[in-house]
């Protein structure tokens, strides 16, 4: 046989099973993955526009309720969500039974936007408890400002299915293309610490393991103790016995936050390499969550699977630090009725409320950063007047904050005018009892 007809692509495609199909890992330390497996999941970067429609709820059993001495469960309650990514901005809607999910105090939003620089929170339909109509309200913030491990768009839940989503403003302003999960973990860090192949009811999945910087880590980290409990402090419902166990709990996750874990991935060779079930656990083994896919469906126009119906079962919570305990103590269902592709206006991304008497916060505006809080100003009735009701608010901040540097200032002035009084006044009452003794 000459060298050019050997089957070089049969052989490839030998080797290739048979590094995947590996009951056991083939390396101690594997950096690479299989190029078959890199290309299928790569895909992902290929859609500039993928949305999701879905329903979730979280549920607890009696035992995990008992096992965590708790008088009362968590709300079973289910929500709606709508979120679409595009290009590297984003749009998310809370949704229940069809409808706008409609506003509680408690509740400041219900949809949140984001252009590329801007974040926008808004509420266009709100009712309050009377079943009264509210006007709209909405806020205006540059992402650079905010928090960079706050999340807005509500991604958590969709986490471990199998494509990457921003979470808060520091990914939102540096991912600009979509990526699979594992990829992504792979490429800001992660090492693959094994590569094997696993049986799970009688299917046979791909198995990787991933050791990554625990992303909780360095929020927790950055908690401000002392913030905190101003914070705790400056509510009256909170007792000093609440507060001292909230500053224990972040205390404790201070101490005993891991700082690697462990990300393990069963993935389906039948469909694309899709999510079957992913864990999470320390470096020791122990499991702290569990997601489980099922139903897949394969993207519109992509050659890429995700899960439908998600089950994710924790086996660890925040109120209690460093204990991992052997049954579910919360489960999050999560069911998706539809994945898309299709290409939304650009509008979606800009909130405008344009509805008489909706109320706008501007923290984009400069004066903003004159320590008053953001610039606020409600929307007139005549569209043209608009300009010159942001030009009021816009002085009417300035003038606060001037106001309120002023009396700043004439509170240091009184302040210091009185300690000069008491020093001339001790002063006196010295040398006069000076004079006295000598006399």
């Amino acid at each position: 046989m000459r060298i050019q007809e050997f089957p070089w692509a049969t052989l490839r495609r030998m080797v290739c099973f048979l590094w995947l199909s590996c009951p056991t890992p083939l390396f101690a330390q594997t950096t690479e993955l299989p190029p078959s497996l890199r290309q299928s999941l790569g895909r992902f970067s290929q859609l500039s526009t993928f949305s999701v429609s879905y329903t979730y709820h979280y549920d607890q059993t009696p035992a995990a309720v008992a096992r965590l001495k708790q008088n009362s469960r968590i709300s079973s309650q289910s929500h709606g969500a709508y979120l679409v990514w595009q290009n590297g901005k984003m749009y998310s809607r809370r949704v229940d039974g069809g409808t706008e999910w409609k506003d509680n105090p408690n509740t400041p939003r219900t949809e949140s936007a984001f252009d590329g620089t801007i974040l926008r929170f808004g509420c266009p339909d709100r009712i309050d408890s009377t079943g009264q109509r509210r006007h709209p309200v909405m806020a205006i913030a540059a992402a650079e400002d905010n928090n960079p491990y706050s999340e807005y768009f509500g991604v958590s839940s969709l986490d471990h299915l199998g494509a990457r989503l921003p979470h808060g403003s520091r990914e939102l302003l540096t991912i600009q293309s979509l990526s699979s999960e594992l990829l992504y973990l792979v490429e800001t860090g992660g090492q693959v610490t094994s590569i094997g192949s696993e049986s799970i009811s009688g299917h046979q999945y791909t198995r990787i393991a991933v050791l990554i910087d625990n992303p909780q880590w360095v929020p927790v980290q950055a908690e401000d103790l002392k913030e905190l409990e101003k914070n705790l402090r400056g509510s009256h419902s909170n007792s000093e016995e609440t507060i001292q166990e909230k500053l224990e709990i972040v205390r404790r996750l201070k101490r005993l936050t891991p700082k690697k874990i462990e990300n393990v991935f069963f993935l389906d060779p039948d469909h694309s390499f899709a999510v079957r079930r992913w864990q999470e656990r320390t470096e020791s083994g122990l499991l702290q969550h569990q997601l489980d896919g099922s139903n897949v469906q394969q993207l519109p126009g992509h050659d890429l699977w995700l899960p439908r119906d998600i089950r994710v079962d924790s086996y660890v919570t925040g109120t209690l630090p460093g204990e991992t305990f052997d049954i579910p103590i919360q489960t999050l269902i999560v069911n998706v009725s539809e994945y898309n592709t299709k290409a939304v206006p650009d509008s979606q991304f800009a909130l405008e409320y344009s509805t008489p008497g909706t109320l706008i916060t501007d923290h984009t505006l400069p004066e903003a950063k004159l320590g008053q809080g953001g610039v606020t100003y409600r929307v007139p009735v005549n569209p043209d007047d608009l300009g010159q009701v942001i030009t009021e608010a816009r002085e009417s901040t300035r003038l606060a904050a001037e106001r309120r540097s002023w009396e700043t200032m004439k509170t240091i002035l009184i302040g210091v005018n009185v300690l000069i009084v008491i020093l001339v006044i001790v002063y006196l009452v010295r040398r006069y009892r000076r004079k006295g003794s000598q006399a």
